[in-house]
């Protein structure tokens, strides 16, 4: 049997497994009402109240009549309290005995943190009021303040050094203050912003006086006699020189163009005040020279001659009166006088008083044509002299009105 059940096996194939669909798992039955209802009512998930989190808290009350409430932290008898605390405070900081009567009368907790606010907005900015006070007079501030100022003075754009430089330096700053290393804040202060005007100003001057050095110094050695000054040291070398390390300015031909006509005019500033130097007896041959012009060209007046023909050092005035006529002689008739010398005014035609005031009247206007004239002619030439003699410490104001020459030259229409 065993040997024909173990043939069977051979011969029948062996069945092949199907595949059957996953088992889901099965769904937990509710539980029922009742058990529910157990499981709520069971000590684990329902704490005694007298562990609920609940209970533990405490109750607010809504009855200001108690002790401890706020109504009575603030009750006349409490403030009082709060006032006498307060001076001994005063007392003990060295404080005015009522400095904190105020605070301690407040009504309220919320009245006395507001008042506390307020107290630390104005602390703020007392301490920023000193802190800009001193940045403006600290070395540092002044040093970041010249080198900005020397970089815009180095801008080929700029149309004046001295003429209202100040003014327009300020609205600058005034309108980029982060520019010129200024606190935006310090405008809201008029005295610094009066300050700091004259620390601008102060400072546009020195850096007038660094560039004017530096431009000296690439000239050279002067040459001899008054042959002008020949620059030795490079246009793109000066131009570094003066630029500020600080400001890190990008220099370019047109920077390079500035520096080139500011060296030009100083060589050309120098040469005209070593040529309008003078010296005093220069001075005094020209006042000598005046005063013999003035003396020549003047008409000098009838002269009344003694016994002898000397003259008595008076002169007669032509304006009617009886004065006393020259002695007539070949030298007379021909206009001179006793020592030889031509007379400036010849005898008047006709005689008796009518001729002597017409005579007086002709020499009163001519001596007043002279003086005007004369009057003219030295306003002109002070005029003359005032627009070109500078002083040594004028090459600024030089620069300004070369510009202003060139300016007008420019836009002076073609003929």
């Amino acid at each position: 049997m065993s040997v024909l059940n173990s043939f069977r096996r051979i011969i029948t194939p062996a069945a092949i497994p199907t595949e059957q669909p996953p088992e889901t798992p099965a769904t937990p039955a509710t539980p029922s009402r009742a058990s529910r209802a157990q499981t709520q009512r069971s000590p684990l998930f329902n704490p005694s109240p007298s562990t609920s989190p609940s209970s533990l808290r405490r109750q607010r009350s809504q009855n200001f009549d108690r002790p401890d409430s706020l109504a009575l932290m603030f009750s006349p008898p409490a403030q009082k309290r709060h006032k006498t605390f307060a001076r001994e405070i005063c007392r003990e900081q060295a404080l005015p005995q009522d400095a904190l009567d105020d605070f301690a009368g407040l009504p309220s907790i919320p009245c006395m943190l507001i008042s506390l606010q307020a107290s630390l907005i104005v602390y703020k900015k007392q301490t920023r009021y000193a802190e800009l006070v001193a940045m403006l007079d600290t070395k540092d501030f002044e040093t970041r303040l010249k080198s900005r100022l020397t970089a815009l003075l180095l801008s080929p754009n700029i149309t004046a050094y001295v003429v209202g430089a100040a003014a327009r330096v300020m609205d600058l700053v005034v309108e980029n203050p982060e520019a010129f290393a200024v606190p935006p804040e310090l405008f809201e202060h008029s005295d610094l912003h009066v300050k700091l005007a004259s620390v601008v100003t102060a400072q546009l001057a020195q850096a007038r006086g660094n560039i004017k050095q530096k431009l000296t110094l690439s000239l050279g050695r002067p040459g001899t006699g008054r042959s002008r000054r020949i620059a030795t040291s490079n246009i793109s070398v000066l131009c570094n020189s003066l630029a500020p390390r600080s400001s890190h300015m990008e220099l370019r031909t047109v920077h390079w163009t500035r520096v080139a006509f500011l060296r030009a005019t100083l060589v050309d500033f120098n040469q005209l005040n070593f040529n309008k130097k003078p010296d005093a007896s220069s001075n005094d041959r020209e006042s000598e020279s005046r005063e013999g012009s003035s003396t020549a060209e003047r008409p000098t007046r009838h002269r009344t001659y003694g016994e002898g023909g000397d003259s008595d050092g008076q002169q007669s005035e032509g304006s009617g009166g009886e004065g006393r006529q020259p002695e007539s002689g070949s030298d007379l008739d021909e206009g001179r006088e006793p020592d030889g010398r031509t007379s400036a005014v010849r005898e008047p035609v006709g005689s008796g008083e009518g001729g002597e005031a017409e005579t007086g009247a002709g020499i009163e206007q001519a001596n007043g044509e002279g003086e005007h004239g004369e009057c003219e002619q030295a306003k002109d030439g002070a005029d003359a002299d005032e627009e070109e003699v500078y002083s040594s410490s004028q090459y600024w104001t030089y620069v300004d009105d070369q510009m202003a020459k060139l300016r007008t030259l420019l836009r002076k229409p073609e003929i």
